[in-house]
């Protein structure tokens, strides 16, 4: 009964926002075989609720320059 609940849960997430955000910004289908893909919504994953999203100053100029 667990497993069922958990794969709705999954099929409820990956439809309405993983799958409407590779789309609809026309990644690359790849993107889903890439460790740093699957890591990043591991990482994700495990914060706890209310991580705040990158914003486009953060991820084009901050984090860019520590790169």
């Amino acid at each position: 009964m667990i497993f069922n609940l958990s794969y709705k849960n999954r099929e409820n997430v990956i439809s309405s926002r993983s799958l409407k955000c590779i789309y609809g910004n026309a990644l690359s289908f790849n993107l889903v075989r890439s460790s740093l893909f699957i890591q990043m919504l591991k990482t994700i994953g495990e914060h706890e609720k209310g991580l705040k999203p990158l914003s486009y100053h953060e991820l084009r100029v901050s984090y860019l320059k520590k790169l």
